[in-house]
């Protein structure tokens, strides 16, 4: 039932589990001139795995369907966006950063530096 960590590693290396919800509290401003694609999606919808439940005592399966419905509800009503912004040297995003884009703010989720093309792909829920 780790739907709420993430795993990832730091800069020097080491291994951290940390609390999806545990963003910074900066907000970084994106300028709409850095954005090069964006793309707006609702949250994923697949069918949560919450067998893991059944180590609980008794009969979970009138449980487990309320978690199921309930966690999808959640999902169904999340945004997410697909991002690639340009200039690194301009802006310090890491993992679980808060960024702003277009008046809206969301929280980084999946980082990926292009040194090549100088730019990063993000992935962001919106908050």
């Amino acid at each position: 039932m780790l739907y709420n960590a993430t795993i990832f590693t730091d800069t020097i290396g080491r291994i951290v589990l940390k609390n999806k919800d545990a963003y910074s509290t900066n907000t970084v401003d994106i300028e709409d001139k850095d954005i090069v694609s964006f793309i707006i999606k609702r949250g994923n919808q697949e069918k949560p795995q919450i067998e893991e439940i059944d180590i609980l005592a008794g009969d979970t399966t009138q449980l487990q369907g309320i978690i199921k419905n309930r966690l999808i509800d959640f999902y169904d009503s999340k945004w997410s966006i697909e991002a690639v912004i340009d200039q690194l040297s301009k802006y310090s995003l890491s993992l679980q950063a808060r960024i702003r884009v277009q008046d809206k703010v969301y929280a980084i989720t999946e980082l990926e530096r292009d040194f090549n093309k100088d730019e990063y792909k993000v992935k962001a829920w919106l908050l």
